[in-house]
């Protein structure tokens, strides 16, 4: 916790802002105060009975007021709920007290249908990695142009049209709507259904040039699904419900304000950004987390279905002259942006915990450098889940993880070599289709912190820096807190 916290200039007060962020393997919150310090932290894992046994650890208070969970029935979208109850009023309550705004990240195209009033959920939880029927497929293709973001298998729109198979088709989900996953879990802070943001949005269809669904999704039989309010990332949206207020121990009568937020990879993007917010074009981020996401700041915005390119429009800071300090921009910053299945999730689910991953990179790094290449031609995704994304888009793509030899570092070694061709060929990718080289690839996530993967990854000729050095925060959480503060204050 910092010494010292600033106060808000225009309050007259304390002030802090929280960014919540709902990844690939559990839920953290970051609170940082007026100057953007971090000031505190919380991390919880996903399910129900994980986060009532933190809280009862805790001794948090409120942990008997279930009412606000009892409504939804589906167990995963239920152990989001309580997943956010428990990483929020983990928070000290000094903080809570004084929140400004709080901004969500979720991974991106997870997605559900919820009811329009109510917000509980009315289908299945469709994963940002699950591959659709082909026939689900087959319909998004019909309706977006060749080659769009939205027809790769994972997409949300085949997901979209999936949910309405599964549904018995649009006449039975009258006051229904999408929500992506961080759309549902800020709804229970701000009590509106169907608002999403640019971000999330995008691999649904939304066309990020002009911020509005295209005439060929308004037309198509699923538009009344689509959410009917799309925000900029950071922009407010609605203040926190009373009913969260008082169970959360927030600010009430409007005090503290919901933003609309973003994915999970974005805000990882963001928590990298120096000081200032500012980044140039060819400045990269690469996630090294469960599994690697790839951003790029770009000039121009690319995309191909065929090997999962997407480019997100984002509000870049830009020093605003008469003033002197740096404001959110309305001109358009694009990060072309690839997402691979393959990561640090399949290190662990292969060779072992992080003590073992740990013990065989010091075996490696006590080799004569440099590292000669395995020969092994691996293809690290999860077993039992076939299908790749990015830097190819493959449904039925299976994971590759023989011949093994004897020797667990040579595996590993093979496994991280795999896992660096990936990223060269991701970067490669976008250079391709008309994206700038990179300059500068900052990296986050817990695979930054492996000497050896850096030094494979240097070998590939990608600019790698660690990353994070400098960064008050590497976590995705602590950039989506820098969304709440732009919300408000104008700046990251």
């Amino acid at each position: 916790m910092a010494s010292t916290r600033d106060t808000d200039a225009d309050a007259g007060e304390e002030a802090f802002y929280v960014g919540v962020d709902f990844g690939t393997s559990g839920v953290r919150a970051t609170a940082t105060d007026a100057s953007g310090a971090k000031v505190a932290e919380t991390r919880v894992g996903y399910g129900e009975e994980e986060a009532r046994l933190v809280m009862q650890s805790e001794d948090v208070h409120g942990v008997q007021q279930t009412k606000w969970h009892a409504h939804e029935t589906n167990d995963i979208v239920r152990g989001w709920r309580w997943a956010l109850h428990a990483a929020i009023v983990q928070l000290p309550l000094t903080v809570r007290k004084a929140t400004r705004a709080i901004c969500v990240d979720g991974t991106s195209a997870t997605a559900l249908l919820v009811d329009a009033e109510m917000g509980v959920s009315r289908s299945k939880v469709a994963w940002y990695c699950d591959a659709q029927p082909d026939v689900a497929v087959a319909k998004a293709r019909e309706w977006a142009p060749e080659g769009h973001t939205s027809t790769s298998s994972t997409s949300t729109l085949a997901k979209l049209a999936c949910f309405v198979d599964d549904g018995g088709g649009m006449s039975a989900l009258d006051g229904t709507v999408l929500a992506h996953q961080a759309d549902v879990v800020a709804s229970w802070l701000h009590g509106r259904h169907g608002v999403t943001d640019w971000n999330n949005a995008l691999k649904l269809g939304f066309d990020a040039k002009a911020l509005s669904w295209p005439d060929w999704l308004a037309s198509a039989p699923v538009a009344p699904l689509l959410p009917r309010a799309v925000h900029a990332p950071g922009e407010l949206v609605a203040p926190v419900t009373e009913e969260a207020a008082s169970l959360l121990s927030l600010p009430g009568d409007g005090r503290c304000q919901v933003c609309a937020g973003t994915t999970d990879s974005i805000a990882a993007f963001l928590a990298l950004a120096p000081a200032s917010g500012t980044f140039s074009v060819g400045d990269a981020v690469t996630s090294l987390g469960s599994t690697i996401a790839i951003k790029l700041v770009s000039d121009v915005a690319v995309e191909d279905a065929a090997c999962g390119v997407y480019s997100h429009r984002l509000r870049l800071p830009s020093l605003d002259e008469s003033s002197g300090t740096h404001r959110l921009s309305e001109s358009a910053a694009w990060l072309a942006s690839g997402a691979s299945n393959a990561g640090a999730a399949c290190l662990r689910a292969e060779v072992g915990d992080d003590a073992t991953l740990a013990r065989l990179t010091d075996e490696l790094m006590a080799r004569p450098s440099p590292l000669p290449r395995t020969g092994l031609a691996y293809y690290p995704l999860p077993r039992g889940r076939p299908g790749e994304r990015f830097p190819i888009s493959d449904a039925s793509k299976p994971p590759v993880y023989e011949p093994r030899p004897d020797d667990d570092a040579t595996f590993f070694l093979g496994l991280l070599e795999s896992l660096s061709d990936i990223e060269a060929d991701g970067y490669a990718a976008l250079r391709r289709l008309g994206a700038p080289a990179p300059r500068r690839i900052l990296t986050a996530g817990g695979g930054s912190i492996n000497a050896v993967w850096r030094q494979l990854r240097a070998d590939r000729s990608l600019p790698v820096t660690r990353g994070g050095e400098d960064a008050v925060s590497t976590e995705a959480s602590y950039g989506a807190a820098r969304l709440a503060r732009a919300g408000v204050k104008g700046a990251l």
